[in-house]
């Protein structure tokens, strides 16, 4: 499917064009900024994310920020969040990070000259560019491996082929319906809400990381007397 034929697809399905019909040139550009605006709302929703990222940049000696983002220190796509991360040592061995986005936790530690292996990586979004913060400062060229979630691309192009996953295609059509109808003066028929909810809860479903429980269960040594309790 084309993006041509994905905004027709939504088009027609709250009326405003018939089958066949072919939307004006201004009909298609409002049903493109729609569907990017919508792109980038699902972007920063967990489970509207199908895949995660794994990238490894090389850490300095002595400094403990990074930029990360487009022409950043680390020249990669912008992560909206990220998930874990470790370094790698010139021996192979790996060393899991804390991550975390709260300044106040990396601004508690009083020497932030420190220099030792890292163990935590401070993440701080920002409107262009992100921040990293290594704590302790790399003693060494250590690699830093992180796993994050980035951003859905723009759609561009009205004869652009569109690959996606099984399910994102008739989730963006149902849902791009419902956005464009305030916009051609109509109402999405209930059916098709009823398909973008569903189909909106089905990727959450599968793009929602597994939660394992934990149950700790304290360990009693030694002897107890069943009828006291003691």
């Amino acid at each position: 499917m084309t993006v041509g034929e994905l905004l027709k697809s939504s088009l027609r399905l709250i009326g405003a064009i018939a089958t066949g019909e072919t939307p004006s040139n201004d009909e298609m550009k409002d049903a493109l900024a729609a569907l990017n605006l919508m792109l980038d709302g699902w972007s920063i929703k967990r489970g509207m994310i199908y895949v995660t990222t794994l990238e490894n940049f090389s850490l300095v000696v002595g400094t403990a920020s990074y930029t990360i983002g487009s022409s950043g220190t680390f020249n990669t796509t912008k992560p909206v969040k990220v998930l874990s991360a470790y370094t790698r040592d010139s021996d192979g061995n790996d060393y899991p990070l804390d991550v975390y986005t709260e300044r106040e936790r990396y601004n508690e530690h009083i020497d932030k000259t420190l220099s030792s292996r890292p163990e935590e990586l401070l993440f701080v979004p920002s409107h262009v560019l992100a921040y990293l913060y290594a704590y302790p400062v790399p003693d060494e060229a250590y690699t830093l491996y992180i796993e994050s979630l980035k951003p859905l691309s723009s759609l561009s192009g009205y004869t652009t082929e569109i690959s996606l996953p099984d399910g994102y295609e008739n989730a963006i059509i149902y849902n791009l319906a419902i956005r464009l109808a305030p916009e051609f003066g109509t109402t999405a028929p209930p059916e098709v809400v009823a398909i973008a909810v569903d189909s909106m809860n089905d990727l959450r479903v599968i793009n929602s990381p597994e939660v394992t429980a934990k149950l700790d269960i304290p360990v009693y040594v030694g002897s107890i007397n069943i009828e006291t309790g003691q």
